[in-house]
């Protein structure tokens, strides 16, 4: 399991590799998968204290470490 920059405190680097494009089969540290039909836009309102429309959204995602051993976790380097 990699740690987390709250389980080891924050003051860790991680230097890993990441190839550009979208092609998943490709060896890569990590992806960040977003789900389709994501973002959703919520219902405007106007707030009185700043005279603007306000549009809500929510979006879904979630980043896998799917390549462990294409980076490396440098703990407290500084």
């Amino acid at each position: 399991m990699m740690p987390t920059p709250a389980m080891s405190g924050g003051d860790d680097a991680i230097l890993s590799f990441r190839p550009k494009g979208t092609n998943y089969q490709v060896l890569s540290f990590g992806y960040t998968y977003r789900l389709k039909g994501q973002h959703l836009i919520m219902k405007p309102y106007l707030d009185e204290n700043t005279d603007s429309w306000v549009y809500k959204m929510k979006e879904e995602w979630s980043p896998e470490f799917t390549g462990m051993d294409a980076g490396f976790l440098f703990q407290s380097p500084v």
